[in-house]
């Protein structure tokens, strides 16, 4: 499930886009911010928009980043959990501004059009925490080993076997 269904639907909590890459008016109609209202453009090439499911989301979303520019840790930190994004993956995330090289421990997953970064060594514990904030059997976590693959291994509800068994291959593949 892409991520603008699944925030559509009520799923995900709140939805972060560039304005040109809107392309479903529905969205408008939910409560959002755009920088006319506070700043929150990350690349100032690509003004951006959040879109949320209720005004105390938004409400909250505001009280929490007003002081905050939106390029600094502190509100990516809390876009990221507004968002929806295991606690986990978001601190991996943070982890990794400012950092130049390969990311062998990059895994990238998918789950009710959450999409995340994860470090492999938090797979189990990013996969439990979406199973368990997200609705049973609309969809299967879908992982990737970078964010150009295209293959990607569905995971079935609660599968923590298939979990090491990715585990295992990705640490295999940079070995």
């Amino acid at each position: 499930m892409d991520e603008v269904k699944s925030f559509i639907l009520g799923i995900k909590p709140s939805l972060f886009s560039t304005i040109e890459e809107v392309n479903d008016d529905q969205l408008w109609s939910f409560p959002h911010l755009t920088d006319e209202d506070q700043p929150v453009t990350i690349r100032k090439e690509h003004p951006a928009c959040i879109f949320f499911q209720t005004d105390q989301l938004k409400s909250q979303f505001i009280e929490k980043t007003k002081d905050l520019q939106p390029r600094s840790k502190e509100f990516q930190r809390i876009l990221g959990l507004t968002l929806g994004f295991p606690p986990k993956a978001v601190e991996y995330f943070l982890s990794l501004i400012g950092t130049t090289g390969t990311y062998e421990n990059d895994l990238f997953l998918d789950y009710c059009g959450v999409v995340c970064l994860s470090n492999i060594n938090d797979l189990a514990q990013n996969a439990s925490w979406l199973w368990d904030r997200y609705p049973v059997g609309i969809d299967e976590l879908k992982v990737s080993f970078s964010a150009q693959d295209v293959e990607r291994i569905s995971i079935p509800y609660g599968d923590f076997g298939k979990i090491k068994e990715v585990m295992e291959r990705k640490k295999i593949i940079h070995t």
